[in-house]
C-alpha cells in the first residue's frame, strides 16, 4: 500500500502482513495507522477534485475538474449534506451525471468519508457492466481507491468489493432480499425509471429500501431519460 501526504513529493510503501507475523498490538497499530485516522472534511466534490483521477484515453486523461461540468456541484454536495437524507435527479443523458454523482459518490464512500453502500442497477446484466467498467476502472485509475482494496480471494468480484479500511461496496439489481434486508447506510438507484414500479409484490424500490434505511443515511437516485 502507498501512503502520501497533501504536500508531500514522496512516497512510503506499506505492505500488510498476516496477522500471525506482527510480534504485538502495538505493531498492528502502527502499520494500519493511516486507516485509523479520520477522514478529511470534504464534499463529495471537494474530495473528486482532489483525488479522482480519470483516464479516458482519447478525451480527458488527469485529475477531476468540477469546472467541466459545474452544475453537478451542488448535486454532488448534497450527497455529503446532514441535512437532507435523500437526491433526486432527474436528467437528461450523456451530462456527466453517472460520472459526477455515480462513481464519484462511490469513491467519495470508499476513502473519503468510508461507509458501506449498495448500487443497484435495472437488471443483473447492468449491473455486472457497472461493475466492470465504472467500479474496476475508478479503482485502477483512482489509486487512493485501490489501494484501500482487501487482498482477499473473495474480496473483489462483480457484485461485492471489501476494502481495508473495513467497506463493502455492493452492486445488484432490484429484489426483495436485496433492498428490504440490508443494513447498508448509503443507497444508490441508478436508472430508476428502467425499474418495476412493484419489486414482487412489495412495493417500489424506493419503498423497499426506505423500509430498512429510513433511520440510516438514504440516498436514492432517479436518473430521468429523455
Amino acid at each position: 500500500m502507498t501512503l502520501m501526504t497533501e504536500n508531500s513529493t514522496t512516497e512510503t510503501s506499506t505492505t500488510f502482513k498476516k496477522i500471525g507475523q506482527y510480534s504485538s498490538l502495538s505493531d498492528i497499530l502502527v502499520e494500519l495507522s493511516s486507516i485509523l485516522q479520520p477522514p478529511e472534511r470534504l464534499t463529495v466534490s471537494q474530495w473528486a477534485e482532489k483525488y479522482r483521477y480519470v483516464d479516458n484515453r482519447g478525451s480527458y486523461v488527469g485529475y477531476w475538474k468540477n469546472s467541466t461540468t459545474p452544475y453537478m456541484v451542488e448535486p454532488m454536495d448534497m450527497l455529503s449534506s446532514s441535512i437532507h437524507d435523500g437526491v433526486i435527479m432527474v436528467a437528461p443523458a450523456q451530462c456527466g451525471k453517472t460520472d459526477a454523482l455515480v462513481v464519484n459518490w462511490t469513491g467519495f464512500s470508499i476513502h473519503g468519508d468510508p461507509m458501506d453502500m449498495l448500487i443497484i442497477n435495472p437488471t443483473s446484466a447492468m449491473s455486472r457492466d457497472f461493475s466492470k467498467r465504472r467500479v474496476d476502472k475508478l479503482l485502477r485509475d483512482t489509486k487512493e481507491c485501490g489501494e484501500l482494496l482487501n487482498g482477499d480471494r473473495d474480496a473483489d468480484n462483480i457484485s461485492d468489493k471489501h476494502f481495508q479500511n473495513g467497506v463493502f461496496l455492493s452492486l445488484a439489481h432490484p429484489s426483495v432480499s436485496e433492498l428490504a434486508g440490508r443494513p447498508i447506510p448509503r443507497v444508490m438507484l441508478t436508472d430508476y425509471d428502467r425499474m418495476p414500479d412493484d419489486i414482487g409484490g412489495d412495493g417500489s424500490p424506493v419503498r423497499l429500501g426506505r423500509k430498512t434505511y429510513h433511520y440510516l443515511w438514504f440516498i436514492q437516485y432517479v436518473f430521468g431519460r429523455k
